[in-house]
C-alpha cells in the first residue's frame, strides 16, 4: 500500500500533495472524495483514498511492521 500510495503522489507531484487540503467525507466507513476528480485536490485526495481502501482490505502483521 505505502508503496503505490508514493507512486500516486509522485504522479501528482506538482499538486504539491504533502501539503495542498483537500474536502472528503467519510460515508459507512468509506471516503468519498468532494472535489473534482479531475483537480488537483481530487486527483491528491484519490490517492489518499486508494490508501485507506488498501490498508482496510489487506492485513499486517505487527512483527512485520
Amino acid at each position: 500500500c505505502c508503496k503505490d500510495h508514493d507512486d500516486c503522489y509522485g504522479h501528482v507531484a506538482e499538486c504539491w500533495p504533502k501539503i495542498w487540503p483537500y474536502s472528503y467525507e467519510l460515508q459507512n466507513g468509506t471516503v468519498k472524495c468532494q472535489d473534482s476528480p479531475s483537480s488537483c485536490k481530487g486527483r491528491i485526495c484519490m490517492c489518499d483514498k486508494v490508501f485507506v481502501d488498501c490498508l482496510n482490505n489487506n492485513k499486517y502483521n505487527n512483527h512485520d511492521i
